[in-house]
């Protein structure tokens, strides 16, 4: 196999598996019967987990050279992931402004340092989710849409290519003991709102109109795994909407 898909995929590993711990996330879908939507998304982490980053990025720049692929670009998905790991506001924004050309408006960018920490809070706008679904990083990132024949829709998104067969097992006292200090802080949230009433989903909790899933380390030792290899699955009524499909 190249070295540079070697190198890639196994730093993005590493970078989730042993960076995350120090990574909270909060994300918010709000989508519209118009096919138009608004995205919340904030995070934050350490500073140190910063530059064990910059450390692990450095280490694949060198190997990249010691197989003499200086030259070559970054593949999107690790150009765009260093953005977002060592953010900056101006970083972001020229990050986020590749996606105008898929309808999308940046509202808000807020970048902060505090205490050892670096917070991240950005509003988005998309006026037309089509569009966007055909970029690189929705199709990596996103979810899918489809319209079921009794005019529900179901919203869904696998994260299991993401590290596939990862199972960290905990009952194991050597996992426990090693990686239990690292991911101590991990804590994932997704919010979806839908313009219809939840039929059904896999959410962690629902009501009429929001569905969440939540990834706690502290309340659930499996939630980096189950994070890892999730499956979102959401159903709404969407009679009358000019929802698109993909």
């Amino acid at each position: 196999m190249h070295m540079r898909g070697m190198t890639g995929k196994a730093i993005l590993l590493v970078a989730a598996l042993f960076a995350c711990g120090c990574v909270r996330s909060e994300s918010k879908l709000s989508l519209h019967g118009d096919g138009t939507a608004d995205f919340e998304i904030s995070y934050s982490m350490s500073e140190q987990t910063v530059t064990q980053l910059k450390a692990v990025r450095r280490l694949r720049d060198e190997l990249h050279a010691a197989a003499g692929e200086t030259n070559a670009p970054l593949p999107w998905q690790e150009a765009f992931l260093e953005v977002f790991s060592d953010p900056t506001e101006e970083g972001v924004r020229e990050e986020l402004a590749k996606y105008e050309p898929y309808g999308v408006t940046v509202r808000k960018v807020e970048i902060e340092s505090r205490g050892g920490w670096r917070y991240a809070r950005l509003q988005l706008e998309c006026r037309d989710l089509a569009a966007l679904a055909g970029s690189h990083m929705f199709k990596e990132y996103g979810f899918s849409m489809l319209r079921g024949q009794d005019d529900t829709v179901m919203l869904s998104r696998d994260q299991d290519g993401m590290a596939p067969g990862v199972n960290l097992d905990f009952a194991d006292p050597e996992t426990a003991r090693t990686l239990g200090p690292v991911l101590a802080g991990f804590y994932v949230k997704i919010v979806a709102q839908v313009p219809g009433r939840i039929v059904k989903s896999n959410a962690s909790r629902s009501s009429l109109y929001t569905a969440e899933w939540e990834f706690d380390f502290s309340r659930d030792r499996d939630a980096v795994t189950s994070f890892l290899n999730h499956k979102l699955r959401l159903v709404f009524q969407g009679k009358g909407m000019s929802l698109p499909q993909f």
